[in-house]
């Protein structure tokens, strides 16, 4: 390993452990997922800092608590006075980069749905910017970078650095009604293919499942299709102008959405293989989904996250127990 080495972090959106090769699932093939488990180390047992999405991200981005970072629920924007691991890396000299998803902002411009609560009798509410601990004006325009009325403005683009990361290619929301720089690839390749997204536009099904359905998008044009083309792009790219991968630092975070396709790891992982790179493979939680196997009880499942035994390794020299699924 060089002085200075590469990362590459995987985020998978509302996806269970359990639903991958290398955990076990007698159905579902994700070799190339598996590969990357199986030269590293698997964790099987861990906490987390929240349940939900955002809070959850901006956790993995500070190393703080919601407690601390101040996203305590879905809605409320990371503060871009936030230091990140990623500004760490950039200050370091390393080329950032996040290409996917990112939910590190609201997805709407709908108000929150829980109100605050009006003051007592005899009490004053405090003026705005005195409402938390920190002065953040977090209905400045700098936090809708997210939203759909910001990509419907003609050549958008996320204003960088965005929470430390210096090139970013967006897939905003989730599923197949995807958004941001996804939307415009999508349109160079399919230019009729809005007719197709959705819902109400999905294939015949007996899902039941909440947020389940048979998307009529061909799998090339699924967001991760993007993620993988853009990702593979951004780094041929620098690595044609620095001409040598160890004189060359960078961090990049690919972030996928709910579709999620094993191969799209194949085409940028073909790219780092062969050279000095960290691959780390985090599942990312959201509001409906565990990485580790889900129980079922009928209480609220956020109590199974949050008690969840602590971390415990799986040592490199135990994976060929791992059960790794054949292509």
């Amino acid at each position: 390993m060089s002085k200075h080495p590469n990362f590459i972090l995987f985020i998978t959106d509302q996806h269970r452990a359990d639903f991958l090769g290398c955990y076990g699932h007698p159905v579902l093939r994700t070799p190339h997922i598996d590969s990357v488990a199986a030269k590293g180390t698997m964790f099987a047992l861990f906490y987390v800092a929240s349940p939900v999405c955002m809070p959850n991200r901006t956790s993995l981005m500070t190393g703080r608590m919601p407690s601390v970072h101040g996203v305590r629920s879905n809605g409320i924007p990371l503060s871009m006075n936030a230091v990140t691991f990623v500004d760490l890396l950039r200050d370091a000299g390393y080329h950032t980069a996040l290409i996917g998803k990112s939910h590190l902002q609201n997805f709407t411009s709908w108000p929150p749905i829980v109100k605050r609560r009006p003051a007592r009798e005899g009490y004053r509410e405090p003026s705005g910017d005195l409402v938390q601990a920190l002065r953040n004006d977090l209905s400045h325009r700098a936090y809708e970078q997210e939203t759909p009325e910001y990509w419907n403005v003609k050549d958008a683009r996320i204003q960088t650095p965005f929470y430390g990361f210096d090139h970013i290619s967006l897939v905003r929301a989730h599923g197949d009604e995807a958004g941001g720089d996804y939307d415009r690839w999508l349109a160079e390749r399919a230019p009729k293919a809005k007719a197709l997204l959705g819902p109400k536009n999905s294939l015949a099904h007996d899902y039941t499942v909440s947020q389940a359905y048979r998307t009529a998008i061909p799998e090339e044009l699924y967001p991760t299709a993007f993620i993988g083309d853009r990702a593979q792009a951004y780094l041929q790219a620098a690595d044609a102008v620095t001409g040598t991968w160890c004189g060359w630092r960078k961090g990049v975070e690919f972030a996928s959405a709910n579709l999620l396709r094993d191969d799209f790891l194949r085409r940028p992982r073909t790219l780092v293989e062969h050279r000095e790179a960290l691959p780390i493979f985090p599942g990312e939680l959201g509001a409906h989904g565990s990485c580790r196997p889900a129980t079922t009880h009928s209480r609220s499942p956020f109590r199974e996250y949050l008690t969840a035994p602590p971390a415990q390794l799986i040592e490199p020299r135990r994976l060929s127990r791992v059960r790794r699924s054949e292509p």
